[in-house]
């Protein structure tokens, strides 16, 4: 499907901007399905996993930051960070997985030009704090569950399926840790990740 329309949009001949419009459409709901589908594949196959590779966490942070540089620069965010010198044994793919998802998430939902601080606390608790729209009290505990959205919250208009914080929760479980979120709803989300019982 996704080739199809691919080449459909390629072609030489010219559509009614109706017909463009309803192909970009279908591109969009496609590429959710292919995230959808690639989710599901992730959450099926992490049973059994090697939590034995020893992790650097500001190494990684660094690493997801970097991957995520195009978005950034486009939404022109200010990143900070400071986070101690913290090593365990884990996973480095599905921690950068995790991360990746959390940060991705403070730039998706952050206003032009905002910020991200990613730092660790006196107790070596990680938080990625952004200044966006926040996330209202009534859904900080189900943003964790597979498929929820807050729509009432979020712009329609971003993708997304729904899977990556309950993938992220399952990932942070795994390492024997726990997260969650603190927000007025309104102007800013604090993620709060606590990796300290595998270090």
């Amino acid at each position: 499907m996704k080739i199809n329309l691919d080449v459909f949009k390629m072609s030489q001949t010219k559509h009614s901007q109706e017909t463009n419009e309803l192909v970009q459409v279908l591109q969009d709901q496609n590429i959710r399905m292919i995230d959808l589908i690639t989710s599901l594949l992730k959450f099926d196959s992490s049973d059994n996993i090697d939590l034995t590779k020893k992790i650097v966490l500001k190494d990684i942070v660094l690493e997801v930051i970097e991957s995520l540089k195009i978005k950034i620069e486009n939404k022109d965010i200010n990143i900070s960070v400071d986070i101690d010198n913290i090593s365990f044994n884990g996973n480095e793919m599905l921690l950068k997985n995790a991360f990746s998802n959390i940060i991705e998430n403070a730039i998706k939902y952050n206003n032009q030009g905002g910020q991200i601080h990613i730092y660790t606390d006196d107790k070596k608790i990680l938080h990625i704090k952004d200044n966006g729209i926040g996330v209202e009290e009534q859904y900080q505990d189900k943003i964790f569950e597979p498929l929820f959205r807050v729509n009432k919250s979020r712009n329609r208009d971003i993708s997304g399926v729904g899977l990556g914080l309950a993938l992220t929760f399952e990932i942070i479980k795994k390492h024997n840790g726990s997260i969650s979120v603190i927000s007025d709803g309104k102007t800013y989300s604090d993620f709060i990740i606590n990796l300290t019982t595998s270090f």
